[in-house]
């Protein structure tokens, strides 16, 4: 039973950062065959040992620190990374204003809490797309020069 008190993402992140620390020593310390064929899987094997190493250190900050509840513009920030990054380093006009939707601010007791635009430029085109106050079914197109 999970005691209470604790959130969903806590509880993730401990059980992924006890699963990462146990394949990667399962890796680095299981028994291995001493036969030359098994060279390149034994270079695997260390690898991503140090791949989940590298990754598990990652996961205390954000257990800890919770950097995506403490400070949003970098939470924002990465977001945008990761969307970019596994779009191939490219994303079209409708895949951009999604993202910015997705990384929007809602309103809370501050007027200017919100987001209050977002604007997404096509230098090929030379127009503007533009959401006022997370208004994204009602944006404007403007051409610019």
């Amino acid at each position: 039973m999970i005691p209470l008190g604790g959130t969903l993402y806590e509880y993730s992140l401990g059980i992924a950062l006890v699963l990462m620390l146990f394949f990667a020593f399962f890796f680095l310390m299981a028994k291995t065959p001493d036969k030359r064929i098994f060279g390149n899987y034994l270079c695997s094997r260390c690898l991503m040992a140090g791949a989940l190493l590298a990754l598990s250190a990652n996961y205390p900050a954000h257990l800890f620190v919770s950097p995506r509840f403490q400070w949003q513009e970098a939470a924002i920030m990465m977001n945008l990374t990761t969307c970019f990054y596994t779009n191939d380093y490219q994303l079209g006009e409708d895949e951009a204003m999604s993202l910015l939707q997705a990384v929007s601010q809602p309103p809370t007791e501050e007027l200017t809490s919100q987001t209050q635009w977002s604007a997404l430029y096509n230098l090929t085109e030379e127009t503007l797309r533009l959401a006022i106050l997370r208004e994204y079914g009602k944006e404007y197109q403007f051409k610019v020069r």
